[in-house]
């Protein structure tokens, strides 16, 4: 998601003759980004009986708790103080950043609706066809898309794009681009999808935008999956995971994991060829704290070591993702790891030793996902007792 370009017009800066020592401190981990800290204070505030009748003072506080809490990922919170700045806010001129906080805080709670709305309700607020505007018509285009309303989507990243063009607002460009990218390739329509992504990709190499490209790389890889064109798929995932792993940008990187496991298998040769690529690509998620995500590369390092006939070190490998997956508590990880090792076990003809470690799967205390992967491990179960 793009940073707002919005100029955020924040609330009047509360006189320093008037702060107590709380409030302080609660504006000095805010300024500073340190939002967990800055939140409690905040809400104990709220909850001061002497702030009851300064409407000024309570709009700030529950903006500012607001903004922390979306921060946090506490969208519920979130959008209870929003709403609550909003009730109390005298300045009409700044209701269209708090309808702004108030859709994103309603698209990251997948309530699509509701954020198409308060996003409307933000552009109502601003006249002007500026930077704000613009990107006001991106975060609608996007909110639009994810509810499945590719036109109006469509139509509202166009509407973006001829004032950022305007504007050169060139990172604004981009991410429209590969939205009407993504808009094209949820309705399989794979060549405007590839024209799109193309374009944006080009524009982001130019301005040295490298998320962005691998945003693109990305987009242009589940294009040529979907159309089988699993060359092409490869080269683009590859990309995509090397721009991911250098921004430490760890949703991602266990995405095009899980993908590039999929593909059709390639050569023992090949195989080794891309083993060594990702090993080397390894060293850099020394930087990422997500074990999930390292679970998932080591996932993908376990399966090229398989197609390159490492039998004996490719077990170790998925005895030893279980192992850290199931002390970590990662369940779902540990019951790929499972399905892939009993896969490879059955192959050599060591099917006891595959039933016993699904039947291990079977018991593991999954935090989602648990019906899909009691499916898939009866599933195997069933394929082996039917080989056996």
């Amino acid at each position: 998601m793009i940073k707002f370009l919005i100029l955020l017009l924040l609330p009047a800066v509360i006189y320093a003759q008037d702060l107590s020592s709380t409030t302080k401190i609660a504006f000095e981990h805010y300024e500073n980004g340190n939002c967990l800290e800055a939140l409690p204070l905040f809400e104990s505030m709220l909850k001061d009986r002497a702030i009851k009748d300064d409407y000024s003072l309570r709009y700030s506080v529950n903006y500012y708790a607001g903004y922390c809490a979306k921060n946090l990922g506490e969208f519920d919170r979130a959008a209870l103080y929003f709403e609550t700045a909003l009730r109390l806010l005298l300045d009409y001129s700044q209701r269209s950043v708090l309808y702004t906080f108030l859709g994103e805080v309603e698209r990251e709670r997948q309530s699509y609706t509701k954020a198409i709305e308060y996003y409307r309700k933000a552009l109502k607020h601003i006249p002007e066809a500026g930077a704000d505007k613009a990107t006001l018509l991106y975060l609608l285009a996007e909110a639009e898309r994810l509810n499945k309303n590719y036109n109006a989507a469509v139509t509202n990243c166009e509407r973006s794009l001829e004032i950022a063009r305007r504007l050169n607002i060139v990172k604004l460009e981009v991410v429209c681009t590969t939205s009407i990218g993504e808009s094209y390739y949820d309705q399989k329509n794979y060549l405007l999808a590839i024209k799109n992504f193309t374009q944006s990709l080009n524009m982001a190499q130019n301005a040295q935008l490298p998320i962005d490209m691998a945003n693109n790389h990305l987009g242009l890889a589940l294009v040529h999956r979907d159309m089988e064109r699993y060359e092409l798929a490869q080269r683009n995932f590859d990309e995509a995971l090397r721009l991911y792993m250098a921004g430490l940008n760890a949703q991602n990187v266990a995405f095009i994991a899980g993908n590039l496991i999929e593909l059709p298998a390639c050569t023992p040769t090949e195989a080794e060829k891309r083993l060594e690529v990702y090993q080397e690509q390894m060293g850099v998620l020394e930087g990422i704290s997500d074990e999930e995500t390292l679970l998932a590369m080591q996932m993908l390092l376990a399966h090229y070591q398989e197609l390159s006939g490492g039998y004996a070190q490719v077990v170790d490998s998925y005895r030893n993702i279980i192992e850290v997956a199931v002390n970590g508590g990662y369940y779902e990880a540990a019951a790929d790891a499972s399905i892939a090792l009993a896969d490879l076990q059955c192959r050599v003809n060591y099917c006891y030793g595959a039933t016993e470690i699904l039947k291990t799967a079977q018991r593991y205390p999954y935090q989602r996902d648990a019906s899909k992967y009691n499916k898939l491990i009866r599933t195997e179960l069933q394929r082996i007792e039917k080989g056996s």
